[in-house]
């Protein structure tokens, strides 16, 4: 085959993988509902550029993934409450209250605002997919660019978070980016542009979210240990220099060249919060406020294809042994050269893991991403050793891209709720994981969906969430909301139809955020009609141990009117308003 040939075979290969990337995260964007601070952050973006003021959202998150996502709205100009809004004296106080109404109380409508920020957060997904490819066929050649492309656009959990209006994959595309480049930058004699690339990467990171500050201190360990191998070329100094100019002018840049106080405050409230100020956590039907060393190795295990781990631990075993004229002294220095790449390139990766595992903010997958882009280099660069082996060893390489490909697709659009078909999928990630690894609110258009078939139009509802079910079309009655804006529900007589439900979100159900860890015990046992995009889970109220578990609940909560009204609904006394 032609070099020509060659080219126009990779380049159609990798134009289709990053089709179906975007049409697949177009279609999951239209699907999910809003997850938990995308309003926030959409909100927050937008207000960056009408007020020039980085006080919304200051101190949780830099403004760089916001100000992409928000960038689309500088053209269709949606409101924003005006400078005499109370909550404006506020904004950081009131972002949730802010990022409400500025979604859902906007002449243009909540969908649109939404659908712009998902479409840039899926434009850079899409360019950060064509770096991958480009930075894997550097290392390891075309047919593992390709593979590693591959798994990486198949890879659910990272698909998951690609068209969310959220910190996390913009901060693992910048954290790869700058690992790579600086790893690149070490062997460059002469000029710095690998310097500089890095540099620029390492401050998008920063820019992006805070606890990507584990990446300089990182780098830096990395610098010192290739200088002392004698592995950096050119001047030192001059690179250094000019990797942390580059860096701290994208850091400035990102706040319109402002006073830089608020990254410096939300940086030392960030790493308190990691240190001093524990959330909520649940693994495994154990629940903590301090966290487990352990959470994130199970996280990792319990949300990554086996197939794809497998791919990345065969290229350590496949990789090329050089040829006996590189051998000194008995010692093979391309070996040596090669390890200590592979070295400067994952040690960013190894210490961010490991500083997330002593976090005391443990809520979420998403929050070790970063490590994912650097497993699918070496897990391209495994399938394409194993194509160039025997016929055997080629059937499974493309058995491990085949299995990512099809939990992939077993679980589109409902990406956020990616687990191993080796521990049951979504299905059962209730019994692992909690909060934004299964059910971050995404639910409520798929239970919307659901209830139009049925007729329904009121429920009873325990919502996880941010985003607004009467937006969505769904009449309830609240029980035990977990959310930053408060609802008041429907005035809705849930006895009008034949159908009576109600509707738990996962992270509800089991308790992670109630003092009362079995406040919805008795359903757990209980089948659900139907469950909501992995996450919501449907309860049919004409099973007498639903409606009497529902009817207790409200008598513990001092609501002996709506007590009375559940336990009515099926026996036509249902006379109360």
């Amino acid at each position: 085959m032609s070099i020509l040939t060659k080219n126009t075979a990779t380049y159609a290969i990798l134009s289709a993988l990053l089709a179906m990337q975007i049409a697949t995260g177009i279609d999951a964007a239209r699907k999910n509902s809003q997850t938990y601070d995308e309003a926030v952050h959409l909100a927050a973006g937008y207000s960056y550029y009408v007020t020039s003021s980085f006080e919304m959202n200051a101190i949780d998150h830099p403004p760089l993934a916001k100000l992409i996502a928000a960038l689309p709205l500088v053209f269709i100009k949606p409101d924003f409450p005006s400078a005499s809004h109370p909550w404006r004296a506020d904004m950081q106080g009131n972002q949730y209250r802010i990022g409400d109404f500025f979604l859902y109380k906007n002449r243009l409508d909540a969908d649109r605002l939404l659908g712009a920020g998902r479409g840039a957060m899926i434009a850079l997904a899409a360019l950060f997919t064509l770096a991958l490819f480009l930075c894997a066929k550097k290392s390891f050649g075309r047919t593992a660019a390709l593979a590693s492309t591959a798994f990486w656009v198949f890879y659910p959990a990272a698909a998951g978070n690609s068209f969310l209006i959220t910190t996390d994959y913009a901060a693992t595309a910048f954290f790869f980016l700058a690992a790579f480049s600086f790893r690149e930058a070490l062997g460059e004699v002469k000029g710095y542009f690998w310097s500089v690339t890095a540099g620029a990467a390492a401050g998008a990171a920063l820019a992006a979210k805070f606890s990507m500050i584990t990446l300089p201190v990182s780098l830096a360990a990395v610098f010192i240990l290739a200088v002392r191998n004698g592995d950096v070329s050119g001047s030192h100094a001059r690179k250094a220099v000019a990797a942390v100019a580059a860096a701290s002018a994208v850091v400035w840049a990102s706040y319109f060249f402002s006073n830089p106080e608020y990254f410096f405050r939300g940086l030392d409230y960030t790493l308190r919060s990691a240190a001093l100020m524990p959330r909520a956590s649940f693994l495994m039907g154990e629940y903590t406020v301090g966290g487990w060393l352990y959470y994130f190795p199970a996280a990792f295990i319990l949300k990554t294809p086996a197939t794809m781990i497998a791919a990345a631990v065969a290229y350590f075993f496949l990789k090329k042994k050089p040829a006996k004229a590189d051998y000194v002294d008995g010692k093979s220095v391309k070996t040596n050269m090669a390890a200590r790449n592979t070295l400067y390139l994952t040690i960013p990766a190894m210490v961010f893991f490991v500083a997330a595992c002593f976090s005391k903010i443990q809520i979420g997958h998403r929050h070790i991403l970063p490590v994912y882009p650097f497993i699918v280099l070496f897990a391209g660069a495994g399938a394409a050793a194993l194509l160039r082996k025997n016929a055997y060893s080629k059937i499974l390489a493309v058995f491990l891209l085949a299995s990512c490909a099809a939990e992939f697709a077993a679980v589109h659009p409902w990406h956020i709720s990616y687990f191993s078909h080796i521990f049951g999928g979504p299905s059962r990630g209730h019994k692992y994981l909690l909060d934004s690894n299964l059910d971050w609110g995404q639910g409520l258009s798929d239970l919307s969906a659901f209830l139009k078939t049925r007729g329904v139009d009121g429920i009873y509802l325990s919502y996880f969430g941010t985003a607004d079910p009467g937006y969505h079309g769904i009449k309830y009655r609240p029980v035990g909301f977990i959310t930053n804006v408060p609802r008041g529900g429907s005035d809705v007589n849930i006895s009008a139809r034949p159908q009576k439900y109600l509707a738990v979100s996962a992270t509800n159900l089991f308790a992670n955020y109630y003092a009362d860890k079995n406040i919805f015990g008795p359903l757990r046992d209980i089948k659900p009609v139907y469950t909501a995009a992995h996450s919501i889970y449907v309860y049919d109220l004409a099973d007498d141990r639903v409606r009497e578990y529902l009817a207790a609940l409200y008598e513990t909560l001092g609501e002996e009117r709506e007590a009375a009204r559940v336990r009515a609904l099926f026996a036509g006394l249902n006379k109360i308003r």
